[in-house]
């Protein structure tokens, strides 16, 4: 977990007034995709799906060119009022998901709800 957002100690503080209650707290981890102004999109293009000018061409609405690269973007079926967001490539690694499930994560918590 980030310090920035608080880290492991900020996600048990948060925790506390829903249990008080009786509620679990369900985290949900999008790692799928990014908004097309982050910095990774410039900083580690390769964590994205690539594309082409040709992809670009002939389906514009999946994908855009930002930093002269062509990024796939997933789209939302269901609603127009989300923008398109960048894919991740599925099998970079990249170092911010090394708190993932695998490596003592918040999937590893009981029951994997928090």
């Amino acid at each position: 977990m980030y310090e920035h957002i608080g880290g492991p100690k900020g996600l048990a503080a948060a925790r506390k007034e829903p249990a008080r209650r009786g509620i679990r707290l369900i985290l949900d981890f999008v790692s799928n995709h990014t908004a097309q102004d982050h910095p990774w999109i410039s900083d580690h293009p390769e964590y994205y799906i690539q594309g082409g000018v040709n992809d670009l061409a002939n389906a514009p609405a999946a994908f855009f060119k930002a930093d002269g690269k062509v990024i796939a973007c997933g789209l939302c079926a269901w609603s127009e009022a989300f923008p398109r967001r960048p894919d991740r490539e599925p099998e970079n690694t990249c170092p911010c998901f090394s708190w993932a499930p695998s490596a003592g994560g918040a999937a590893n918590t009981p029951s994997g709800l928090l």
